[in-house]
């Protein structure tokens, strides 16, 4: 059995495994575990990543504050509502999960970042850089592409004019 050096903490990003072959996953959750660290990797899913993290892999004497937790969700958060991770992603308290990354690069960043926090390092995450977004030409997140139509009127009724297609009636984002 070959032992396998343990992820230094915090984790650089092109440390941190790619987990997209069943295999790789195996063997790096199995290492996480021999060695009671955190579980982190990044899978390919098709044109986008996917960044994994368990903590459970730690052990029983791994603890995480309840700040470390409010501030990993406070990130998810953020990367939710820029659009830079799909609403479906969980933010723990065991396993973190964020969907859809655009690159490969940028998944590695996070999962560093998430690996330093779960770890207490709460920098890293605070820090996780934008990426540059061709929508300004700069950093940050993308610029909202929808604004929200109030569809009902000062009387509490919807006006049809102002329905979408295929709107039942509902307040619906459509592109501006």
């Amino acid at each position: 059995m070959i032992l396998m050096q343990p992820l230094p903490t915090p984790c650089p990003p092109g440390l941190v495994p790619d987990a997209t072959d069943v295999d790789a996953f195996n063997a790096a959750y199995r290492r996480a575990k021999q060695q009671h660290q955190v579980f982190v990797a990044v899978e390919e899913q098709g044109r986008r990543w996917t960044v994994k993290a368990d903590t459970l892999t730690a052990g029983p004497d791994h603890t995480i504050v309840d700040s470390t937790y409010d501030a990993i969700r406070a990130a998810v958060i953020r990367l939710i509502r820029s659009r830079q991770i799909r609403a479906d992603s969980s933010a723990g308290p065991i396993y973190f999960v964020l969907y859809d990354v655009e690159r490969q690069q940028r998944a590695r960043d996070l999962a560093a970042a998430l690996h330093a926090a779960l770890y207490g390092e709460l920098d890293p995450l605070t820090r996780a850089p934008y990426p540059k977004h061709p929508d300004h030409g700069g950093t940050g997140p993308a610029l909202p592409r929808h604004r929200k139509i109030n569809l009902v009127d000062d009387h509490g009724s919807i006006d049809p004019q102002d329905r979408p297609p295929g709107d039942a009636g509902r307040g619906v984002r459509t592109p501006s």
